[in-house]
C-alpha cells in the first residue's frame, strides 16, 4: 500500500517533496531492505535518517488537502494513460517503471548537439 508515501509527496512542494521522493525511491528499490511503505515507523525513520522531520512526514500522510490532491492526481494520471508505479510523464511522454528513469531524465535534459 504506496498511498501514505504518495500522500507526503503531494502534500510537499520543491526541494522538500525531491527529498522526500528521491529518499522513499531509495528506500523502495535500493536499499537491502525495502521499506514497507504503509508502515508509517519506517517511513519516519529513513526520514529522518535522510535529514527530513519524520514526524512530519507522517502527519501529512493523513492530511485531508494531501488526500485530495492525491486522488486528483491518480484521475488525471489515469487519464492521460498511466497504469501502474511508478509512471513519470515529460510533457506528454510517459514512462513506466524505475528503470525508465534514465530515459526521462534524457528526454528532460533536451535535444544534445552532435558530435
Amino acid at each position: 500500500n504506496t498511498r501514505p508515501v504518495l500522500r507526503i509527496a503531494c502534500a510537499l512542494t520543491g526541494s522538500d517533496q525531491e527529498s522526500f521522493i528521491r529518499t522513499i525511491f531509495h528506500h523502495v528499490w535500493a536499499a537491502p531492505e525495502p521499506l514497507k511503505t504503509d508502515e508509517l515507523d519506517q517511513v519516519k525513520a529513513v526520514c529522518e535518517a535522510a535529514g527530513l522531520d519524520g514526524t512530519k512526514m507522517v502527519a501529512l500522510s493523513e492530511d485531508t488537502n494531501a488526500k485530495s490532491a492525491m486522488i486528483a492526481n491518480t484521475e488525471n494520471a489515469l487519464e492521460r494513460g498511466a497504469f501502474g508505479t511508478p509512471s513519470f510523464f515529460v510533457g506528454d511522454t510517459l514512462f513506466f517503471g524505475h528503470d525508465r528513469l534514465d530515459y526521462a531524465a534524457e528526454l528532460l535534459k533536451g535535444p544534445q548537439p552532435v558530435g
